[in-house]
């Protein structure tokens, strides 16, 4: 056996044993060649999977943007806080309009009205102690045409007085 360097390895000068390392080297090289192709082949699966994603990804955020700029719209053409309060108000007030309405219309919606109202509150116990309060205006004829005031209706409420 005879080094060339110091560096590479000291071969034999059998020519059998040199076959035999010949034979061992590429066997190895094979199975290092399956190995690395066997692994890209795997990254690039790994790698288009992730390019799916990315695009999907892309996709659906522009979907996103455009779904919010149509339920939001662009910021000069949001309504002011003032002129979404007035369209609540008259949404508020057709509201209220038609339910007097019904009302008028049907002794049964009134009487069905009342009970929903009713039920939705929780009474308190009988054995608590009751105090009626009335306020009544000063006067009782009317200052423009001094003809008598008529009521018009009346609240009720009912509610524990917290000691303080």
């Amino acid at each position: 056996m005879r080094a060339a360097d110091n560096d590479t390895p000291t071969l034999p000068e059998d020519p059998a044993a040199l076959r035999a390392l010949l034979v061992e080297t590429r066997v190895l090289v094979d199975t290092l060649t399956a190995e690395r192709n066997t692994l890209s082949s795997r990254c690039g699966s790994v790698t288009a999977e992730r390019d799916a994603l990315v695009e999907r990804n892309e996709r659906l955020r522009h979907l996103l943007l455009k779904l919010q700029r149509r339920q939001f719209g662009r910021k000069s053409e949001q309504l002011t806080d003032e002129q979404l309060q007035f369209a609540f108000e008259e949404i508020e007030a057709t509201l209220a309009e038609n339910a007097a309405e019904a009302g008028k219309q049907s002794p049964a919606t009134r009487e069905q009205q009342k009970q929903r109202r009713r039920a939705s509150r929780g009474r308190l116990p009988a054995h608590l102690p009751e105090i009626e309060q009335v306020l009544a205006p000063e006067a009782t004829t009317c200052p423009c045409c001094q003809g008598p005031l008529v009521e018009i209706g009346s609240d009720t409420a009912r509610r524990l007085d917290l000691a303080r």
